[in-house]
């Protein structure tokens, strides 16, 4: 009976483990795409012009 308990015991450990490895990765892919839209608002904020100039004067030249 005792080893019944050891091993319900040590499933729940698992299960707990696992839990908390699946939250702090859920955790670090959140904060990891949360950087990655502050670094693509950053560089339209800065580059926004040039990339509009870029892209019409690519549109004027493709256009018949």
């Amino acid at each position: 009976m005792n080893t019944i308990f050891s091993h319900l015991g040590t499933l729940q450990a698992r299960i707990v483990a696992t839990h908390d490895e699946r939250a702090a990765t859920s955790t670090e892919y959140a904060l990891l795409l949360t950087l990655v839209a502050i670094a693509i608002i950053a560089s339209l904020s800065v580059f926004g012009n040039q990339l509009t100039a870029l892209f019409a004067n690519a549109a004027s030249s493709v256009s018949p």
